[in-house]
């Protein structure tokens, strides 16, 4: 495989997220998913994970191994940064009414819920589509 692809492929690789999010949004269901609308970041995330991990062990190219390196890096601060949220998620529900209703809402759980949905539906798709594209440009530029 020629590396110079092989390097720009390993940081677009988030982007292989995207038509996996479309095609569990088509899947038939009998009510609407609504969380699934905002996980293209989750399903971009995972994408951004296996495919760099698996060049980072098949590949014997050094500069390969740094794009791979560099972009397990990045996906792994997302990662903490999502299990920082799952924590403050399971603290929220301690301090919410121990039986909610609609005149007493849990309002900490919904507000660690709404940062997620911002966090992994808004910001995380975009940065991952920026990020695949000047990073990507940059390792085609760079390769020697």
């Amino acid at each position: 495989m020629n590396s110079r692809w092989a390097a720009a492929g390993v940081q677009a690789a988030p982007l292989l997220g995207i038509p996996a999010w479309l095609l569990e949004l088509q899947r038939p269901s009998n009510s609407w998913n609504f969380p699934l609308l905002f996980a293209l970041g989750l399903f971009m995330l995972a994408a951004g994970l296996l495919l760099p991990f698996s060049v980072l062990l098949i590949s014997k190219r050094g500069f390969v191994r740094e794009q791979a390196v560099n972009t397990l890096r990045f996906h792994g601060v997302i990662v903490l940064i999502g299990i920082g949220l799952g924590i403050a998620f399971a603290v929220a529900t301690q301090f919410d009414p121990p039986n909610p209703t609609m005149s007493n809402p849990p309002v900490h759980t919904e507000a660690v819920l709404m940062a997620g949905a911002i966090a992994f539906g808004l910001v995380l798709p975009v940065l991952e589509f920026v990020r695949a594209i000047f990073r990507g440009r940059r390792a085609w530029r760079e390769f020697c």
